[in-house]
């Protein structure tokens, strides 16, 4: 016995340590024998998994070892310890000899521990996680991280997957008459009421938590239970489980299968019956799961959509497992559809055709929003620290629907809540609340055309009124997203002569065999058409690259990711584009502002599809003839207003709608609306009213592009302190007592509190300038610029101010 271990008992982490020790020795054996790099990071596994069960299953020591080693030889099926073959239709001769010393190496390393009892001693009390889901988890850590992140293996937590279990089985009884729920053996048309799919089976999370629901209750039925996975080594670790469960003990095997497959290729007909759809489906926005069925099956969600342009997201798998279920159900006629998913799909304007079809087949919609998403800025309420359920950046929630057997009329109705909070409040939440404790608030049928399934954040009245302002969309004819590079180290930088040089020289090195490790797709196109350019000082241009930050570009449009060549086109002096957005998903609407030069698509925002959209003023085809960009029927409401566009006042143009876009009291009504599609605003048909809003906005937008001639005398600002002008972290923070710190020693002053706070999108403006040029010391023209993006900063705030003030005095935007 090893003393490391009291009374057989290893540490999880250990175990799994151990085994991908072995399977990472056996895995690069395998490849100089010859075996196909796929089948040995697969075969390693099993091997290693087949000692595991064998140890698992009583058959210990030599005899494992025995068994294994004459599946290596191919003399035997490894069913003998419980799995299956180590590598389909593939022989490597001598690979018995190879792997005999780590094979037992393992198997003496199993025989001096007890993994079960290591299995069930995992989590903290109350965790209610499983021992089998976290030990594959720590062992591809450590054998397979890349292919880990990449296939989305983490297993779900015990508290979620016992919460959907629950919810179901309340669901049977409540909603569908199931007396016993999930251990109801009823016969409905000839078949039995109650049998459930796991379309993702993973390690067996779901299909265990039934059977401990069942053992609990007062009827051990066993339901039909089906899993699918393409993965083998999760479903032998599920089928580990669930031979080793009480109930399976005690009832025997009972109806269930769980395959080796993917769950799009049977028929419908292989799933005749099923009335529970249920688990924890992979996110993954490039799905390899393809074909005419899965094509058929995204028809209804891609409808009223279609002419959007970009409806990647409704390709992500799991749209897909929701699609599949969907159809399940429907064609069973009655049933419940429950998933932990991705919460995109509850309000992004590309998922309305997918909600729509939700609605029309489920008489009963529950949404638990977990959020927990640290890729946009979420309205947590203040003090509270707010975490994911999985250890992931993308927020979860829990869906649930409910096909009633004799349906009713009138459309689906919602019930909503949500929940802030750690990963222990929330787990803690989880496991002590069920469909009858959740304070579900009933939303009733969502408002069209956005159909979201989650609160509006405004009553009825606001969204009324707001649907009766004209979109910037039916104001601008054409507009387009800004500009990606794709690699902005290699094709962004602070002045024109490092743009070309960084170009070149990685052309030149390149050519020479010293690339860059891990190269980027944009370096890879511009390598392509290395031998056709010409780097120089026509290809660099100026680069609106965040607000008040204006930087030189590299541009080839066979190079960049998103080149946006019409787009580019419209963006010069001569001409004025309003910056906007058509989606935003970070805290509040401010993203809004203008432009001269071509933008990047993250201009206003970094946070996921909050990208910045540009709305020329005027637009310019390919032969540089300019025409008006801004529709018939809103030159016609200027000239109504008094205030017809003319070529000499483009800032006049947008001055209306720029002031009213700043506007706090509009912003404050009208904040959630805006958050979904381009924004739309009033056009009022009061003359003075008009007019002294377009003055004050035209008077934001020359502020905005630091044309500051109107405005007086410059402030006594300056630089003081000691030593250089080279930027460091602050990790105190910039700004003290007026004082806005380029490092320690050097600061400028006086700088207001309210302009090193102010925002533009998502970004704090003067501390995002800084912070971007860490490292670099500021020129004399870079720190006067600074200066004037701090006075910029501060008119902005004094003519909103000046915005509202009118806005209140004449009680617009208001209840």
């Amino acid at each position: 016995m090893n003393a490391r271990y009291k009374d057989g008992l290893a540490s999880l982490e250990c175990i799994a340590c151990r085994m991908a020790e072995c399977a990472s020795r056996i895995r690069v054996k395998l490849a100089s024998s010859g075996m196909e790099e796929g089948w040995g990071y697969v075969a390693a596994q099993r091997i290693v998994y087949g000692l595991l069960n064998a140890r698992l299953s009583g058959v210990a020591g030599e005899s494992a070892v025995e068994a294994l080693e004459g599946i290596l030889d191919g003399d035997a099926p490894l069913a003998r310890i419980g799995a299956v073959q180590v590598v389909p239709g593939t022989k490597v001769s001598g690979i018995k000899g190879v792997l005999s010393s780590d094979i037992r190496a393992l198997a003496s390393f199993m025989d001096s521990v007890d993994p079960l009892r290591s299995i069930a001693a995992t989590g903290p009390p109350g965790a209610l996680d499983d021992g089998f889901s976290r030990l594959y988890e720590r062992f591809l850590r450590e054998y397979a991280p890349r292919e880990r992140s990449k296939l989305g293996v983490f297993y779900t937590p015990g508290p979620v997957a016992r919460f959907i279990v629950r919810m179901v089985d309340d669901m049977l009884k409540e909603k569908l008459g199931f007396a016993d729920g999930l251990a109801d053996g009823s016969m409905v048309g000839g078949r039995e009421g109650v049998q459930v799919l796991d379309p993702a089976t993973g390690t067996g999370v779901f299909i265990v938590h039934v059977l401990d629901l069942i053992e609990k209750g007062a009827r051990h039925h066993i339901p039909r239970l089906v899993g699918y996975d393409l993965m083998p080594i999760p479903l032998a670790i599920a089928r580990m489980r669930i031979r080793t469960h009480p109930l399976y003990l005690s009832e025997g095997s009972g109806p269930i299968d769980l395959i080796e497959g993917n769950v799009f290729a049977p028929g419908p007909s292989e799933f005749a019956g099923i009335s529970v759809v249920l688990g924890n489906p992979p996110y993954s926005r490039s799905s390899q799961n393809k074909g005419a069925r899965l094509d058929a099956l995204l028809q209804a969600y891609k409808e009223g959509v279609r002419g959007d342009k970009n409806i990647q997201a409704l390709s992500d798998d799991y749209i897909k497992f929701l699609a599949l279920g969907q159809d399940i159900i429907d064609r069973n006629g009655f049933g419940v559809l429950a998933f932990v998913v991705n919460h995109t799909f509850l309000r992004g304007p590309i998922f309305r055709g997918m909600r729509r079809s939700l609605m029309g087949s489920f008489d009963e919609l529950y949404v638990l929003d977990l959020h927990g998403n640290a890729k946009i800025q979420e309205d947590v309420p203040s003090g509270v620290v707010d975490q994911n359920v999985f250890p992931i950046q993308q927020g979860t929630c829990i869906f649930v629907a409910v096909k009633a057997r004799k349906r009713g009329g009138g459309g689906a109705r919602l019930f909503h809540h949500e929940m802030f909070g750690t990963r222990r409040e929330k787990s803690s939440w989880l496991g002590a609340n069920g469909l009858k404790s959740v304070p579900w608030r009933a939303i009733g049928h969502p408002r069209e055309p956005l159909l979201a399934f989650s609160p509006d954040g405004a009553g009825d009245e606001v969204f009324a009124e707001y649907a009766t302002f004209t979109s910037i969309e039916d104001v601008f004819t054409f507009n387009g997203v800004g500009g990606k590079p794709g690699d902005d180290e290699l094709f962004v930088s602070f002045d024109p002569e490092t743009a070309q040089r960084k170009v070149r020289d990685f052309i030149r090195n390149a050519s020479e065999g010293a690339g860059p490790h891990g190269i980027t797709e944009a370096k890879r196109r511009l390598l392509q058409n290395a031998p056709a350019l010409r780097v120089g000082a026509s290809g660099v241009i100026r680069y609106n690259y965040r607000p008040f930050d204006q930087r030189f570009a590299y541009f080839d449009q066979r190079a960049w990711t998103r080149p946006v060549t019409r787009v580019k086109r419209q963006c010069r002096d001569d001409n004025l584009i309003l910056l906007s957005t058509k989606l935003v998903k970070d805290r509040e609407f401010n993203h809004a502002f203008v432009a001269r030069a071509f933008t990047d698509v993250i201009f206003l925002s970094n946070t996921s599809s909050t990208n910045c959209y540009l709305f020329p003023v005027r637009v310019f085809d390919r032969d540089g003839e300019a025409s008006w960009n801004l529709s018939t029927q809103y030159r016609g409401y200027s000239e109504r207003m008094g205030a017809p566009v003319g070529e000499g006042d483009l800032p006049g143009a947008l001055g209306y709608i720029y002031a009213v876009l700043w506007s706090r009291s509009f912003k404050q009504r009208y904040g959630a609306c805006l958050k979904d599609g381009a924004p739309r605003v009033p056009l009022v048909e009061d003359e003075a009213f008009h007019g002294r809003l377009r003055a004050l906005g035209k008077e934001l937008v020359a502020v905005h592009l630091l044309e500051f001639g109107a405005f007086g005398s410059d402030p006594a600002w300056r630089i003081d302190g000691v030593g250089g002008n080279v930027v460091e972290p602050m990790r105190g923070g910039r700004f003290h007592e007026g004082r806005l710190h380029i490092n320690p020693q050097r600061y400028l002053h006086p700088v207001t509190e309210r302009a090193f706070n102010f925002h533009i999108g998502k970004y704090q403006v003067v501390r995002k300038w800084l912070d971007d040029r860490v490292g670099r010391a500021l020129e004399e023209s870079e720190a006067r610029h600074l200066l004037a993006i701090t006075r910029a900063m501060d008119l902005s705030i004094d003519l909103i101010a000046r915005i509202d003030a009118f806005i209140e005095d004449q009680g617009a935007f208001g209840p």
